[in-house]
């Protein structure tokens, strides 16, 4: 899971935010 607070950070698919 990608995204905003993810390890990769934002890419656009669905945000993990941890």
């Amino acid at each position: 899971l990608y995204g905003p607070g993810s390890i990769l950070g934002s890419i656009g698919n669905v945000a993990a935010q941890g």
